[in-house]
C-alpha cells in the first residue's frame, strides 16, 4: 500500500527541494485576529486564506488556496474548501481539489477530486474521484471512482468504480464495478461486476457478473453470471449461469446452468442443466445433460442423452445407457443395467442382476416390484 502511495506521488516530489526544517508563520490578514482574508503561512485562520506552501498549519476554517506542496502538516485540520497542487492535512472536511493529489493522515470527509490520486492513511468518506486512483489504509465510503483503481486496506462501501480494478483487503459492499476485476479479501456484497473476474475470499453475495470467472473461497449467493466459470470453496446458491463450468467444494443449489460441467463434492440440487457432465455425491431435483450424470445418490428426474451412472437412484432416469447399482423407480433407455432393481426398466435391453435367471435380461421391459 505505501509503495503504491509513493509511486503515485513521484511526479510531485521530483521538483526542487526547499529547506523544510523551519516553518515561518509570517502572514498578513485583512480582518481581525485570525479572521478575514489572509496571506501567508498563518497556523490558524477562518475565512479566505492564500499561501504559497503550507508548513506546520494547525487549523483553517473556510477557503484555503495553496500553490505548492505542503510541509509538516501532520496536525492540520481543514474545514471547508481546499485548493492546491496537493492539499495535505491530518483531517479534511468539505471539498478538496488537488491538481495532483489530496493527502490525509487520519481521514478525508466530503468531496475529494484529484487529477492523480486521493490518498489517506485513514478513511476516505464522501465523493472521491481520483484520476488514477483512490488509495486508503482505512475505509472508502460513499461514491468512489478511480480512473485506474480503488484500493483499500479496509472496507469499500457505496458506489465503487475502478477503471481497471477494485481491490479491498476487507469487505466491498454496494455497487462494485471493476473494469478488469473486483477483488476482496473479505466478502463482496451487492451488485458486483468485473470485466474479467470477481474474486471474494470470504464470499460473494448479490448480483454477480464476471466476464471470465467468479471465484470465492466462501459461498457465492444470488444471481451469478460468468462467461467461463463460477468456482466456490463452499456453496453456490440461487441462480447460477456459467458458459463453461460451475464448481463447488460443497453444495450447488438453485437454477444451475453451465456449458460443459456442473461439479460438486457434496450436493447438487434444484434444476441442473449442462451440455457436458454433472457430477456430485448427491444430486436431487431435475437434472439434464447431453453427456453424463454421475452421482452416489440421486433423487428426482435425471435426463441424459448418453449416460447416467448412479449408485443409489430414486425417481426417474432417462438416458441411452443407465448404469445403476440400486434402482428405486423407473429407468428408460436403450440399455438399462441395475445391480439391484426395485422398480421398472424400459428399453431395448434391460438387465436386472437381482432377478431370477429367466428374468434377469429382458427386451423392452423388466421389473422387480
Amino acid at each position: 500500500m505505501k509503495k503504491l502511495m509513493f509511486i503515485l506521488l513521484i511526479p510531485f516530489f521530483l521538483f526542487g527541494q526547499e529547506d523544510d526544517n523551519f516553518c515561518n508563520h509570517s502572514s498578513f490578514n485583512l480582518g481581525a485576529g485570525n479572521v478575514g482574508i489572509g496571506f501567508g503561512n498563518s497556523q490558524y485562520h477562518s475565512g479566505i486564506r492564500f499561501n504559497i506552501s503550507d508548513c506546520d498549519v494547525k487549523n483553517v476554517n473556510g477557503i484555503n488556496i495553496t500553490f505548492w506542496r505542503p510541509y509538516h502538516n501532520d496536525d492540520f485540520i481543514m474545514n471547508g474548501f481546499a485548493l492546491g497542487a496537493a492539499p495535505a492535512a491530518d483531517q479534511m472536511n468539505g471539498i478538496s481539489v488537488g491538481l495532483l493529489a489530496n493527502i490525509t493522515h487520519s481521514y478525508s470527509n466530503g468531496f475529494n477530486f484529484a487529477t492523480l490520486a486521493n490518498i489517506s492513511e485513514g478513511n476516505l468518506t464522501g465523493v472521491n474521484f481520483g484520476g488514477l486512483a483512490n488509495v486508503s489504509e482505512g475505509n472508502q465510503t460513499g461514491i468512489n471512482i478511480g480512473g485506474l483503481a480503488n484500493v483499500s486496506e479496509g472496507n469499500i462501501v457505496g458506489i465503487n468504480l475502478g477503471g481497471l480494478a477494485l481491490v479491498g483487503q476487507n469487505n466491498i459492499t454496494g455497487v462494485n464495478l471493476g473494469g478488469l476485476a473486483a477483488v476482496s479479501e473479505g466478502e463482496m456484497t451487492g451488485f458486483n461486476s468485473g470485466g474479467l473476474a470477481i474474486v471474494g475470499a470470504k464470499g460473494i453475495v448479490g448480483i454477480n457478473f464476471g466476464g471470465l470467472a467468479i471465484v470465492s473461497e466462501g459461498s457465492v449467493t444470488g444471481l451469478n453470471l460468468s462467461g467461463a466459470a463460477i468456482v466456490s470453496g463452499s456453496n453456490i446458491n440461487f441462480i447460477n449461469l456459467s458458459g463453461f463450468a460451475l464448481i463447488a467444494e460443497e453444495n450447488i443449489t438453485g437454477l444451475n446452468v453451465a456449458g460443459t460441467a456442473i461439479l460438486s463434492r457434496d450436493n447438487i440440487s434444484g434444476i441442473n442443466l449442462s451440455a457436458g457432465k454433472i457430477k456430485s455425491s448427491n444430486i436431487s431435483g431435475i437434472t439434464s445433460t447431453i453427456y453424463k450424470i454421475e452421482a452416489e445418490n440421486s433423487s428426482g428426474i435425471n435426463i441424459s442423452a448418453f449416460w447416467n451412472e448412479v449408485e443409489f437412484m430414486k425417481g426417474l432416469s432417462i438416458a441411452s445407457f443407465n448404469k445403476i447399482h440400486k434402482q428405486t423407480g423407473i429407468a428408460i433407455g436403450i440399455l438399462n443395467v441395475a445391480e439391484i432393481l426395485e422398480g421398472v426398466q424400459i428399453g431395448l435391453l434391460n438387465i436386472a442382476k437381482n432377478n431370477p435367471i429367466p428374468f434377469r435380461i429382458l427386451p423392452l421391459i423388466n421389473m422387480n416390484l
